[in-house]
């Protein structure tokens, strides 16, 4: 039995379909170190023009003016702060890792009790077995390639705010007719509107989960529990991480 036109034409369309998706995560995959950096350069300037839409809703007596640099300067204000948290914690976390050892010891040997094991581990062992100074190359790389990452993505981010204004315009300039027209500025707010409330839900979700993590964590003494409670918070903002 021979397949109707409509049917053919509804399978090239799904291979087609299958094969551009397949061909897109390809390109992806081999140019992600120069499209990274745009495409987050992107999503931080909507996250940016989010910021600065919900201030004039939440306070209406700031111009649409002025709120695009209040909320640029907010958003560097609360990363700064967040980079200078973690880097003054950590520090000062890795010099009490001393004082930790005989509670890591012991933490090890009720491990080591409990799977009966003839031999508890101790920190130094651990370390040895780890080796992490073979990793401080791998680190080292990362940091630079993070750094240099961050100054690309503040120089495109600084272009794509410099012309945010005309980015509507662009849209209609590439658009053929009304309708076109319509279909881009739809996708193009419905994209702004998704991003805004995933912000939102994750900040809201983030506090709640950094909350409980930590009344459990002064529950049952650990130190440092604001700080941990705070890299829960933040890491709740990655879907692959998550709190």
């Amino acid at each position: 039995m021979a397949a109707s036109p409509t049917q053919v034409s509804s399978l090239d369309r799904d291979c087609l379909l299958i094969l551009a998706v397949i061909a897109s995560g390809g390109v992806t995959y081999v140019l992600a170190d120069i499209l990274t950096p745009p495409a987050l350069a992107l999503f931080l300037a909507i996250v940016i023009d989010s910021f600065a839409r919900a201030i004039t809703r939440r306070l209406p007596w700031i111009s649409p003016t002025a709120a695009m640099p209040l909320a640029i300067f907010l958003s560097l204000l609360l990363f700064g702060g967040s980079v200078v948290v973690i880097a003054e914690n950590g520090a000062s976390l890795a010099a009490k890792l001393i004082t930790y050892t005989p509670r890591l010891n012991d933490l090890l040997a009720r491990a080591a009790s409990l799977v009966h094991a003839h031999h508890a581990p101790t920190v130094i062992d651990l370390l040895a077995w780890l080796n992490p100074g073979k990793y401080l190359g791998d680190i080292a790389k990362g940091v630079r390639a993070f750094a240099a990452n961050g100054v690309l993505i503040l120089i495109y981010l600084g272009f794509i705010m410099a012309s945010r204004r005309g980015v509507e315009r662009k849209l209609i300039n590439l658009s053929r007719t009304r309708t076109d027209r319509q279909s881009a500025t739809e996708v193009f707010i419905r994209i702004r509107d998704s991003v805004e409330q995933y912000l939102w839900v994750q900040t809201l979700t983030g506090l709640m989960i950094g909350a409980v993590s930590w009344l459990t964590l002064t529950l049952i003494g650990l130190d440092n529990a604001i700080f941990w409670a705070f890299l829960i918070f933040i890491a709740s903002y990655v879907p692959i991480v998550g709190g």
